[in-house]
């Protein structure tokens, strides 16, 4: 059968073999999908991590939600490595763009949704699957996920990237809008830009980032918790501090030097050092963004752990309106089974609105 079909050429072979390493699987034929094999973000991770250092390509990772088959992402495989073969006239950065579809079909309107800062995309995969086929969802990656682009410097142009491409797709009103993590700075930031370009946003919602993650710690705040340390541990505490800072500014210069030797030779940034970058951009961007008010409504959807970590929701200091929803579990498990189903359930109600 088509399912069962086995792999054709070279590239279909050698991929078979990393998603059968990647799944924990004895094989898979080239219609096989990834997903319904049990394929998860973490297991695409490895498997686009395999395939650069095997066949010399950087895919992002939302190419496999154009193509969960082996004999699709070979053939997207192909293509790009068409399109970035010298000579050919056409680059990767060109045909990027930071909305990838989960769902396209559905009567509801569709929702659209901000990653985090890592800018995974396939995270939100249970959660689509989880609102139901009436729902399109649409999630947006941050410039730089493939390591052929920097990541956008100012949450303002991480904005303004999405809200663009957000409107090719989205017609009419209304828009639902979601931040999840870090991404709720940048779904922010892109409700008011598409009430200054007339727009109704019907629904704002922040999953699970209380505001007080969005202020970087300040120069007396810093001061005073070294201060706080020292006189309680005394020289261990220096010593502990230091060796901390040493191996932050190893880092730091580690991940510059290999994206310049990356830039200079013409190579894709390698996938163990993309994460690293991007929340060092969203990072710096976030130091230097200030919120402006939102008068509107916004949703925020909070876990148990955030709420026993004391953080507080903090939203009302910036929005006239603010309706908080507590969640079970933890930042990284509301989004996978069985609690994504609690999260669907309730936002789902939320993002139910009148067209």
């Amino acid at each position: 059968t088509a399912a069962t079909e086995a792999p054709r050429g070279r590239v279909e072979g050698a991929l078979a073999a990393l998603f059968a390493r990647a799944l924990a699987v004895p094989e898979v034929g080239r219609h096989d999908d990834f997903f319904l094999l049990g394929g998860d973000s973490l297991a695409a991770l490895e498997l686009f991590a395999e395939i650069e250092r095997c066949e010399g390509v950087a895919l992002p990772l939302a190419e496999l939600v154009r193509a969960p088959t082996v004999a699709g992402l070979a053939a997207r495989l192909e293509a790009l490595r068409a399109r970035s073969a010298p000579g050919s006239g056409a680059t990767i950065e060109a045909g990027f763009s930071p909305l990838v579809p989960l769902r396209r079909e559905g009567s509801a309107p569709p929702v659209f949704c901000v990653c985090g800062t890592g800018g995974n995309v396939l995270g939100f995969r249970p959660l689509a699957d989880a609102l139901g086929p009436a729902r399109p969802f649409f999630a947006f990656q941050m410039a730089g996920v493939d390591g052929r682009m920097l990541p956008d410097p100012h949450i303002e142009v991480m904005a303004r990237r999405n809200v663009d491409a957000m409107l090719a797709h989205a017609p009419r009103d209304p828009l639902l809008l979601c931040g999840y993590s870090g991404g709720a700075v940048i779904a922010f930031e892109m409700a008011h830009q598409l009430r200054r370009r007339g727009r109704d946003v019907a629904r704002l919602v922040i999953l699970d980032f209380p505001l007080d993650a969005v202020a970087p710690e300040s120069a007396v705040d810093k001061a005073e918790r070294l201060k706080t340390g020292f006189t309680t541990d005394g020289a261990r505490f220096l010593l502990t501090w230091g060796r901390g800072r040493l191996a932050w500014e190893r880092e730091r210069w580690t991940l510059r030097a290999v994206v310049a030797a990356s830039r200079w030779a013409g190579r894709p940034i390698p996938m163990r050092f993309r994460e690293r970058l991007l929340n060092e951009h969203w990072t710096r961007a976030r130091d230097h963004h200030r919120l402006e008010r939102y008068a509107g409504r916004v949703d925020c959807f909070v876990t148990e752990a955030t709420r026993s970590e004391g953080a507080p929701v903090g939203w009302d200091q910036v929005a006239d309106e603010v309706i908080v929803h507590e969640l079970p579990g933890d930042h990284t498990t509301i989004l996978q089974p069985p609690l994504v189903s609690t999260l669907a359930e309730r936002l789902g109600a939320v993002l139910t609105v009148s067209p």
